[in-house]
């Protein structure tokens, strides 16, 4: 990979995505859920049951916080995807949607819709399907894919933030999602809807067809959904600020002019590298360790070591940038590295569900299949330093002739480096499809008046394939290596070339003159699978001691019952590409691995009522969990929870819940197989870096340099060139500890009896997470390395070079090689408070006529706290990074009078940080301080909808109504590159 248009950027930041669409009714979904009688009075409808325990109840407000959205909140989002709606929700901002998954590097995870409360990572989130466990769709981090939950089959979904890892195990650290599926369907109900974008490109077709009947004199329904969304891509082309010539780049001012050490330009290029190939003939920043290969700049003045373009013409330095960029000139313009903006994405589900009383009991079941398609277009392949001989045909006269001038390149080796982007050899692709299996089958009933009990089994399975677009290297680099014999341009035949005579294709890389039966010759597909398997077997009891005893305030619930999963991953890369670094193909490579895992658990719950129906004593109940697991990896676990509800009055409820979670590894941080990856880096120890970490950064950089034996040791003079992403290795960690948490969470919840329909809550959480996995990236692992004492477990994962690499332009001392292990990092400290706010009204209750009927959400979370600890104490602050605001907000006004429903949302986060305090610090000047941080997001969204009968319905909305686009030199934040987006749809029930 190489860099886009984001030079400055502290951390490397490519692409952060955040959802458009969806924000105008998600603010619903993050208001208190409350059960209480005057909510359902207002509106006239039932009061919703939330299920963030198994302890069957009456009262639906719990000690710990849960927030609700319904089908109908969802529709109005105007989104397709579960993801973008549930990414608009402030817990869930950090979630890894579709963009998301458009910037990794890693083959496979393109078209994953992955959810993240709190932003301490998917693998903390535990995702369920009616309580349940569902099996992971992604292979990086165990998580479950969102796009393979059906929309419509949707009743409504449920978010529990706090303390639910006693109830639901594992996983659930930060908290659970669970999606609460349509039951007892009966009849016929479809939808359709269609959207795009103003500026083109990110077209969105959705057909939901449900359809369901009850037989056996109505002891038994049957019911099927069928679903279809497709989703185009958004392209580089498609949006004015990434075409190319149009992108902005934050890079160092040319020749230090100016006020501020960067600014931001257009048409910014690569100093070395152009499409047609840039040509080295002298030693001008080339160091080959032969005669007179001093590497110093000579009276050409060529900064980059470049002289000619592959066409013979002379190369243009442009305006040199000390970054590594440049403004105009002959190089590769950084557009041309942009990827697809948004990869295609096309999801069918089928979906049944059934269940028969026998008597009263019930025998339920439920078969899913679901099938997603991605088309992804990554970056084009590059070469830097591809020695070329001059005894090939298609080198230019004069390019020969210079090279051989004695003291030249050519005078000694007979040959030229290249160092060329191959936009004409085509993209890098990926084409990744997943079909996801599930079943369900279960018995529930009740054991007495009071107990009722349930028996499941889960089994699921996600094969994902991935078909990789990619460069065979064994055939490019005999296709480039060509003589003439002659009888014309033919491969050489040497030691190195293996192909049968006739079978190479000579490819002319001298200007873009592949052809395509060239091209067809070295580009390749690579075909990788990974299947997930989970078993799950769980019984549980749950009810109240009535049948036995009741306490003066009412009856104990309990819930207690046990629980087995099994949970297998196997990778199986293509045979061709069973290889490690150095292999045969430009990517792809690795090795096939198989892991697999089984967890044994008793859990249980109780809630005691203690006080009821007491003057200044309401409610006052208290609620416990404890659940006990014995993995086949890590030993045993145990994880407790408990709460206290207290109501004072009627209108004040007053909550809070401690707890303890323990999770272990999931079986793709246990067994992640290894694979090659590349990162770009923004090395420390860079002199505009090695001032700007911690106290101990440049102590430790110089100690590196020194080891390396490097001539000036000095990090102060150190520039890092490297202008291409770096090789590592990818895997996991079969020696993993669990970890252990520590969540708090308390606040109140305010629904005042004279302002009926108004309901407040606010709540105030922590965690810490001790001894946390990680994939930590490349950038966290290098900068660990040099800002923590040494010696430390990063540094390990590292390597410099004692001499200058050509194939990546990394000077000596350059970071050459990575490896990104799963590791137990730590500890994380987080917290925050969440405001929520809902009021439904009336207007005629007050005497203003039939005007119709409003609802009005509104949430806020403040980000008080997100702390990396690292086992010597050192910390890194993250509050105000791009990922982390202080501040997110929702907003959502509704409006319904007669049979038109009016309703408008406001999505809004505060600024982050462009760059952090200890750069502006260590370079007042940086930039302009306008450009100190990215902007604001600010997100309107507006719907409506009109009912012609109770059977028919049309709507529309535009969400991003005011266009809000990325920041200035960043391609998806503060908002999604789709912009603006339309969409129109409608509903029938028969």
């Amino acid at each position: 990979m190489r860099n886009k248009l984001v030079a400055g950027s502290r951390k490397n930041f490519l692409s952060y995505t955040t959802c458009l669409a969806g924000a105008a009714a998600a603010a619903l979904s993050l208001a208190p859920v409350s059960a209480s009688a005057q909510d359902a009075a207002v509106e006239g409808e039932e009061e919703i049951v939330v299920t963030g325990t198994r302890i069957r109840q009456n009262d639906f407000e719990f000690a710990s916080p849960v927030a609700s959205a319904d089908a109908e909140t969802i529709v109005r989002s105007g989104n397709t995807s579960l993801t973008d709606f549930l990414t608009d929700m402030p817990a869930l901002l950090s979630s890894f949607d579709s963009e998301a998954s458009a910037d990794t590097s890693g083959p496979g995870t393109q078209g994953l819709n992955l959810l993240d409360l709190r932003g301490l990572g998917t693998q903390r989130t535990l995702v369920l399907v009616d309580g349940r466990r569902h099996v992971s769709g992604g292979q990086f981090d165990g998580g479950v894919d969102v796009n393979s939950i059906p929309v419509d089959l949707v009743e409504r979904v449920e978010v529990l933030t706090g303390g639910a890892s006693a109830i639901y195990g594992a996983d659930a650290v930060t908290g659970v999602v669970n999606f609460i599926m349509r039951d007892d369907f009966e009849g016929l109900s479809a939808r359709v809807q269609y959207g795009e974008a103003s500026e083109g490109g990110g077209e969105d077709s959705f057909l939901s067809v449900v359809a369901g009947t009850n037989f056996g004199q109505g002891r038994g329904n049957f019911a099927i959904g069928f679903e279809t969304a497709l989703a185009d891509g958004v392209d580089r082309d498609q949006r004015h600020y990434t075409r190319l010539g149009r992108g902005e780049g934050l890079i160092e001012v040319p020749g230090g002019g100016g006020p501020y050490t960067n600014d931001f330009f257009r048409n910014v290029r690569y100093i070395d590298t152009s499409p047609g190939g840039s040509v080295a003939v002298d030693f001008d920043g080339i160091y080959l360790g032969g005669p007179d290969t001093t590497g110093s700049v000579d009276g050409n003045g060529s900064l980059s070591g470049m002289d000619y373009l592959g066409d013979g013409s002379l190369w243009d330095e442009g305006e040199q940038s000390g970054s590594g960029f440049m403004v105009g000139g002959s190089g590769t313009l950084l557009d041309e590295f942009n990827d697809q903006l948004l990869p295609g994405l096309d999801r069918y589900t089928v979906n049944l569900r059934s269940h028969y009383d026998l008597g009263v009991h019930r025998v339920f079941g439920e078969v899913k299949w679901s099938h997603t398609e991605t088309f992804f277009v990554a970056q084009p392949t590059f070469d830097f330093g591809l020695f070329m001989s001059l005894d090939n045909p298609f080198i230019p006269a004069n390019i020969v002739a210079d090279a051989l001038q004695p003291g030249n390149i050519g005078f000694y080796y007979g040959g030229v480096f290249m160092f060329r982007d191959n936009i004409d050899l085509g993209n890098t692709t990926q084409e990744v499809t997943r079909d996801t299996y599930r079943t369900v089958i279960g018995l529930q009933g009740p054991v007495t008046d009071n107990i009722d009990y349930e028996v499941s089994m889960v089994w699921g399975r996600v094969e994902t394939e991935n078909v990789y677009r990619t460069r065979n290297d064994e055939r490019w680099f005999a296709a480039v290596d060509v003589v003439d014999n002659g009888s014309g341009p033919e491969c050489r035949t040497s030691s190195g070339n293996t192909f049968a005579a006739g079978e190479c294709v000579p490819a002319n890389i001298w200007g873009e003159n592949l052809t395509q039966e060239a091209i067809d010759w070295i580009m390749t597909d690579l075909t990788h699978t990974i299947t997930n398997s989970q078993y799950v077997l769980n019984a549980f009891v749950s009810g109240t001691s009535a049948d036995w005893f009741s306490l003066p305030a009412g009856p104990v619930g309990f819930a207690t019952g046990v629980e087995y999963r099994e949970e297998e991953s196997e990778y199986d890369h293509d045979n061709r590409a069973e290889s490690l670094p150095d292999g045969t193909f430009w990517n792809g490579a690795g090795v096939d691995s198989f892991g697999r895992y089984d967890v044994a658990e008793i859990f249980g719950e109780v809630e005691v009522p203690l006080l009821a129906d007491m003057p200044f004593a309401e409610e006052l109940t208290v609620d416990a969990a404890y659940r006990f697991s014995n993995y086949s990896s890590v030993g045993s676990t145990d994880t407790w929870k408990y709460g206290l509800i207290y109501r004072p009055t009627d209108w004040l409820m007053l909550r809070g819940t401690e707890a303890r979670a323990v999770r272990a590894p999931n079986i793709t941080e246990l067994y992640q197989p290894t694979t090659v990856t590349s990162e770009l880096i923004n090395d420390p120890c860079d002199q505009s870096n090695v001032n700007a970490g911690s106290a101990v950064r440049y102590a430790n950089c110089l100690a590196a340099f020194t080891a390396l034996g490097l001539a000036d040791p000095d990090p102060n003079n150190f520039v890092d060139t490297t202008s291409s992403s770096i090789d590592g290795l990818f895997l996991g960690n079969p020696d993993l500890e669990a970890e252990t948490a520590e969540t708090t969470t308390y606040g109140f919840v305010l629904e005042p009896t004279f302002l009926p329909g108004l309901s407040m809550s606010v709540d105030y959480w922590e965690i810490s997470l001790d001894q946390a996995i990680q994939f930590l990236d490349s950038q966290d692992i290098i900068d660990f390395c040099y800002d923590l004492p040494q010696p430390n477990q990063y540094c390990d994962l590292v390597q410099r070079t004692p001499v200058p690499v050509i194939s990546t332009s990394s000077p000596a001392g350059g970071i050459i090689f990575f490896q990104r292990q799963a590791v137990n990092v730590a500890q994380f400290l987080t917290s925050g408070i969440d405001f929520s706010v809902r009021y439904r009204l009336d207007p005629s209750d007050w005497g203003l006529g039939n005007i119709g009927r409003f609802q009005l959400a509104g949430n806020a979370t403040q980000l008080r706290d997100f702390t990396f600890l690292d086992a010597v104490g050192s910390r890194v602050e993250q509050v105000d990074d791009p990922l982390l605001p202080e501040w997110q907000t929702v907003l959502d006004v509704t409006w319904l009078i007669g049979d038109f429903t009016l309703n408008y949302g406001w999505s809004w986060h505060s600024e982050t940080e462009r760059f952090d305090e200890a750069q502006i610090a260590n370079d007042p000047q940086i930039v302009d301080p306008a450009y100190f941080n990215y902007s604001e997001r600010s997100v309107h969204d507006v719907f409506a909808s009109y009912d012609f009968t109770e059977k028919f319905q049309i709507y529309g909305g535009v969400n991003n109504l005011f266009q809000q686009e990325p920041d200035r030199g960043i391609e998806a934040y503060p908002v999604s590159q789709l912009g603006r987006f339309f969409y129109l749809g409608a509903r029938a029930r028969f």
